[in-house]
């Protein structure tokens, strides 16, 4: 039997040293990086319930009382959660859907239910679709924006 020389033994564990201590770090920062991703997702994911919640109760407000004029009051804090949402929330595979559905939305917003008088429904649905704009019009805008600079960039 040959005999093994005893340096090439010593530097194959020194490699294989090195080698962990890479595979650590890179652990280490990759368990970092997905834990700032579920803080992300929480902060996206609660905007986006406080941000419907809001329109709703700020329709039911309005309507019930006109003379309060809340919504002049609240449009900068559905700008703000808007833009939360479309910094945050919208991943690169749900822009698409995520700008078609704002089109649509944004088309019934236009729609006048104040003909529908049955239990104040019409001006109802007329102030929580305006606010529903007023929070996913400035997302939907950073969102395309992304997607136009994405474009731009692959090419």
């Amino acid at each position: 039997m040959a005999k093994k020389n005893p340096m090439k033994v010593i530097s194959i564990r020194k490699k294989s040293k090195k080698k962990k201590s890479k595979i650590t770090k890179t652990r280490e920062g990759t368990v970092l990086m997905a834990l700032a991703k579920k803080i992300d997702y929480q902060l996206g994911k609660y905007a986006f319930i406080v941000g419907v919640l809001s329109a709703i109760i700020i329709a039911v407000i309005e309507v019930g009382d006109r003379n309060l004029n809340v919504l002049n009051q609240m449009w900068i804090f559905f700008v703000v959660l808007g833009i939360i949402i479309g910094l945050i929330n919208i991943t690169k595979k749900e822009r698409n859907g995520f700008l078609l559905a704002v089109v649509a939305l944004m088309v019934v917003g236009n729609l006048n239910f104040a003909e529908l008088k049955l239990w104040s429904i019409g001006p109802f649905l007329n102030i929580f679709l305006l606010n529903l704009v007023m929070i996913f019009g400035p997302a939907a805008l950073i969102v395309a924006l992304e997607s136009i600079y994405s474009l731009a960039k692959s090419r």
